[in-house]
């Protein structure tokens, strides 16, 4: 029986976009079942992961390292609770991994649930910001939420799902369906951009505009609508700063205003700068394991008095978080994933199998600009935004099969 169910688990899989957006309990207990069934059937996986030695190894070893950094925190419990369970998040990725590099239709229909889950919820916040509420009865909210609520990361999720379902595009399109992918991602593309841009989510806005810029320069077949795309992003946002006053607020005099490089009382912005101090105060404290996992909201307290704005459940910056929570081992881990994914990017100029070379393209700038350190983030550890981030680097993993002809 368990063997059956295991070997039925893809379609679970093929319609996780929808369980995502169902909120953090269904998504984790999918995680979980799927981090156990690798487990019970890891035997039967292994000969399938061989390639993937060098990076189940890395995860595993600095995985050690916040493990014991939560063991030597004031703050055992809660902290050991966050970084032992956590290592769930690369099993999931390795299940996804395992499970679609068998079959490449199972990639077409989980991307069909996705393209799917995108189109509905761009349609549904719309919806809201027209009309007053969504499709659910969910009032509209000074920020477009959507079928979120009162949990600001419909635009992180749209944006990132925006580049998962470009990239396994290019995974499974074929010559005689190019044309038809094209104009439909473009298609795709204007529906989440506006929505993005409504969503006053800083980051988010950041993350799309530059996978947009990088994929257009970077892949070929795009290069002609270069001009298309960006006169349309111009346009659009002149549009929104000439008629909506939220727009300047968030995209203009809170954020670019707040960049200064000169001044040394704050670091990039304003409105997070002592958060960013207060990680490094913390780091200094303990360089060498951090505070352990979920500790930041301790440990801030013991600055506020230099830094008033400094405390908050995370430092809202991955490297920040890392840096405090992790000391020298978080930021290698962080830093080193950054750097590699980087490497992959500029090594795919070598390949020559065009849909190959742009599956790397789009699932190397995803992953880049996931790990870069220069715009705020929201909790790493959070186990809906992890679970995100294990699916589009288990799908990232798909190279490795394309690329050894078994696809």
């Amino acid at each position: 029986m368990k063997k059956i169910f295991f070997d039925n688990y893809q379609n679970i899989i093929v319609i996780f976009p929808l369980i995502l957006i169902t909120g953090p309990f269904l998504t984790d207990l999918i995680v979980s079942i799927s981090s156990l069934l690798f487990i019970i059937f890891f035997s039967e996986i292994k000969k399938n992961l061989n390639e993937l030695k060098k990076i189940f190894i890395f995860v595993i070893f600095f995985w050690f390292f916040f493990v014991l950094s939560s063991i030597l925190s004031e703050n055992i419990f809660t902290s050991l609770k966050s970084s032992f369970f956590s290592i769930r998040f690369l099993f999931f990725a390795l299940i996804v991994f395992y499970f679609f590099s068998k079959n490449s239709f199972y990639v077409f229909k989980f991307n069909i649930v996705l393209k799917g889950i995108i189109i509905f919820l761009c349609v549904d916040a719309l919806f809201q910001y027209i009309v007053g509420f969504n499709f659910f009865g969910f009032e509209k909210q000074p920020r477009l939420s959507g079928i979120f609520g009162t949990e600001w990361v419909l635009g992180s999720f749209l944006s990132k799902a925006f580049a998962l379902t470009m990239t396994l595009s290019f995974y499974t399109e074929h010559e005689n369906q190019e044309k038809k992918y094209l104009y439909l991602n473009i298609s795709v593309l204007i529906l989440v951009y506006i929505t993005v841009i409504l969503t006053f989510e800083r980051a988010s806005f950041i993350f799309l505009n530059l996978y947009i810029l990088s994929t257009l320069i970077l892949i070929k077949k795009y290069r002609k609508f270069f001009l298309f795309i960006l006169g349309f992003i111009f346009i659009l946002n002149l549009i929104f700063l000439s008629n909506i006053n939220h727009y300047k607020n968030r995209y203009i005099n809170n954020f670019i205003l707040q960049i200064d490089f000169k001044n040394e009382n704050y670091f990039l912005l304003k409105d997070y700068s002592d958060m960013f101090l207060t990680s490094y105060e913390i780091f200094k404290s303990k360089p060498l394991t951090g505070v352990g996992n979920k500790n930041f909201r301790i440990e801030c307290k013991k600055h506020i008095n230099k830094y008033p704005k400094g405390c908050n459940t995370h430092p809202h910056n991955y490297y920040a978080q890392f840096m405090s929570e992790n000391g020298l081992p978080g930021i290698v881990f962080i830093l080193f994933s950054f750097i590699y994914f980087s490497m992959i990017l500029f090594k795919n100029f070598l390949i020559k199998e065009i849909y190959y070379k742009n599956f790397i393209i789009s699932s190397s700038i995803s992953l880049i600009l996931i790990f870069q350190p220069f715009t705020t983030t929201g909790n790493f550890f959070n186990n809906w935004n992890l679970s995100l981030i294990s699916l589009i680097f288990g799908f990232s993993l798909l190279k490795r099969k394309v690329n050894s002809g078994n696809i």
